[in-house]
């Protein structure tokens, strides 16, 4: 796993909830588990619980007049409240009953209305619960999808909940691991867009009251977060009991991690100060664990506790309270820094996930793009570059959120080859955001887990649903749908040898000549002819296909239309031809159809609907692009590009206008379709 270049200077927060009060934290000086508080220099300890049972994990409510904290008092373990000098216990959940449930790690939310907390049933998952603080109302289950999770903390501003955990894990065979390994998620506090934060695995000891590892906890202005990390987790195939505290950016914009101990022990636990000052950590480097405070850049840790037994597990009292910051801006990224595919025919999006998530405000629509890449971005530790020619399908596209939506999933189509390369990667880039920023999570690793043993004699392109799925793909640019895909089938298995008005020449061919492709494909390649006189190149078609393509309703189509026209006028290319005719509509019209090389019969009429405001200059330009003039004029051409873009997915070579000519003389597709689907550079995509 691939882990991101330290970082050596974090922003410290620019605001914070209020001012630092007393420390609470678990001691076993007693004999057993009880709730203490201290002042942070360590004076002034005092005992608030008093009790035979085991009463941990202390957190103050957020205006400091309260404590919650876990307790078996009752039998079984349960969450309570308690005023801040002891007085008032008062049980808030309600585990009575005969079943072994467990809770643990109550925090929470920055108004004082709500706890959220862990609930566990033995040999069961984990799950993060939600309760009024005050006990009533009906108990909320979120983030239903995790295996198990601890330690969860709400964000200072409401909108969000950090915790560790782990989750099921389709494709990590033979890295099994990657299944097991706890990590720092943040999702929003309705349980949606939950996201794994900078890929670092949380450590493996055990801890006392603990699953493993520990925090997260929040900076006061919501912008970082510290956890502790275990960054060699094993020593001599044993877990290796070190763990350090670190810092990581929580969202919005880039950074990357900070390690604020680096000691040979255990550092847990950690709690940030209301005045983001400072932090409190557990740490076992004397001997056994201790509370020690330290400043919040890692310098300076002074022990504040000091017994014969452990004392651990502080959370720091706020004084002064603000109440919750405002919340926080729309973030964008990648639910993992990495995903793992399986290389087969057909993709399973259900197992093969690539889900892009927001945190925070998701009151607003936003909208963002994303573009598939081999290239290795400078931060990642490189692989075998997957090929996008046979390997998987060059894909982009713009993801829109709507209010209140939290997910999205990006589908990249992988093609089932037959060599046996080993695992292989590529990269999915976001970018242009709008109506939010991007996360620490921008660029995303995808490795193609290759289901390949040994060398192959068959060619897979022989087989009619591969060759029906991957004409989907490379012509439509989308997966085929069960009905078409079917059809299709059925015409290949069922033609006669020999009869050419169903073979696998004729299909080809139907799928340029699809009314899809039609009114997508060529709609797209026209803007180039119409505006520049020019075919369009590989690396620009495929994206502007990507915006018309997929399953989409005539509204949805011609909502994107639309804005693809809008895009390619304001591209410089376009610009620095007909800029210069903003004012003049006739210079505009004429423009257009002397570069389409054109006689319009209605160019008079745009001039003067264009002069009279009835059209706007994209509708000029749209109208001409889908004349009847410029659809016969173009069609060859665009048939022959095609089967390069198709076929052999690179820009035509100079061949081309020979089998222009070829197509203008004699209308012969077939013997142009033949020529590609069965040349060596076609085949040899996908396999001898």
């Amino acid at each position: 796993m691939s882990l991101p270049t330290p970082v050596h200077t974090l922003l410290l927060p620019l605001t914070q909830p209020g001012t630092n009060g007393r420390i609470a934290f678990t001691s076993m000086r007693d004999g057993n588990a009880e709730i203490y508080t201290t002042n942070s220099d360590g004076s002034n300890q005092v005992n608030l619980t008093k009790n035979p049972a085991i009463d941990a994990t202390p957190v103050w409510s957020p205006d400091g007049s309260k404590i919650a904290f876990t307790s078996d008092r009752s039998g079984r373990q349960n969450i309570y409240v308690m005023n801040s000098d002891g007085t008032n216990v008062t049980k808030i959940t309600k585990n009575d009953d005969g079943v072994d449930f467990r809770i643990f790690d109550p925090a929470w939310s920055p108004d004082g209305t709500k706890l959220v907390y862990v609930g566990s049933l033995m040999g069961e998952v984990s799950s993060l619960l939600v309760v009024n603080a005050d006990g009533s109302g009906v108990t909320t289950r979120l983030d239903p999808t995790s295996t198990e999770v601890t330690d969860p903390e709400w964000s200072p501003d409401g909108t969000r909940i950090a915790f560790t955990g782990r989750e099921p894990c389709f494709n990590c065979y033979p890295d099994f691991i990657e299944g097991i390994r706890f990590y720092l998620f943040v999702m929003n506090a309705d349980g949606s867009g939950k996201t794994r934060i900078a890929d670092l695995p949380l450590p493996f000891a055990s801890f006392f009251f603990q699953a493993q590892g520990s925090g997260p906890t929040w900076s006061p202005d919501g912008t970082q977060l510290a956890y502790s990390y275990d960054d060699n987790h094993t020593q001599a195939g044993q877990p290796r009991h070190v763990a350090d505290i670190l810092v990581v950016k929580a969202g919005g914009g880039s950074g990357g991690f900070k390690f604020l101990t680096e000691h040979p022990a255990e550092d847990t636990f950690p709690s940030w100060s209301p005045d983001s000052s400072r932090i409190a950590f557990t740490s076992n480097r004397d001997g056994h664990r201790e509370i020690y405070v330290m400043n919040s850049d890692g310098s300076q840790p002074v022990r504040i506790t000091n017994g014969s037994a452990d004392n651990f597990d502080p959370n720091w009292q706020t004084f002064n309270h603000t109440g919750p910051l405002p919340p926080a801006q729309s973030s964008i990224q990648f639910r993992a820094a990495s995903f793992r595919v399986r290389e087969r025919l057909l993709t399973d999006h259900t197992q093969d996930p690539l889900i892009v998530t927001r945190l925070g405000d998701l009151s607003q629509e936003v909208t963002v793009d994303f573009t598939t890449s081999s290239s290795c971005p400078d931060s990642f530790m490189c692989t075998t570059p997957a090929s996008e020619r046979s390997d998987y399908i060059t894909t982009s596209g713009t993801l829109r959120f709507a209010p209140g939506e939290a997910s999205k999933s990006i589908n990249v189509p992988i093609i089932d080859d037959a060599y046996v390369e080993g695992n292989e990667s590529f990269y999915v880039r976001l970018s242009n955001p709008t109506g939010g920023t991007l996360g620490i999570q921008k660029t995303a690793s995808v490795t193609i887990a290759d289901n390949d043993n040994a060398p192959s004699s068959v060619n897979p392109i022989d087989q009619i649903g591969f060759f029906l799925r991957q004409h989907y793909l490379d012509f439509l640019n989308r997966e085929p749908d069960s009905e078409g895909l079917a059809g299709w089938y059925k015409i290949l298995e069922n033609c006669p040898a020999g009869d050419i008005r169903c073979d696998r020449i004729e299909v080809s061919s139907a799928f340029y000549r699809s009314p899809e492709f039609q009114q997508r494909g060529y709609f797209i390649y026209r803007f180039y002819s119409t505006s520049f006189a020019r075919v369009p190149r590989f690396t620009e078609f495929l994206p502007d296909l990507a915006k018309v393509s997929g399953f989409q309703s005539d509204q949805q189509l011609e909502v994107n239309k639309v804005a693809f026209i809008n895009e390619f006028m304001a591209r410089q290319e376009f610009k620095n031809r007909y800029d210069s005719t903003i004012n003049d509509p006739a210079a505009y019209v004429n423009a257009l159809s002397n570069t389409a090389g054109v006689h319009l019969p209605n160019k008079q009429a745009l001039i003067d609907d264009l002069a009279a405001g009835r059209k706007t200059r994209a509708e000029v330009l749209r109208a001409i692009a889908e004349s009847g003039e410029v659809y016969q004029k173009y069609y060859n051409e665009s048939f022959v590009v095609m089967q390069y873009f198709g076929y052999l997915r690179r820009d035509p070579d100079i061949l081309y206008l020979e089998w222009i000519k070829t197509m203008e003389r004699t209308g012969d597709y077939r013997a142009m379709i033949n020529g590609f689907m069965n040349s060596a550079e076609y085949r040899q995509r996908f396999g001898p």
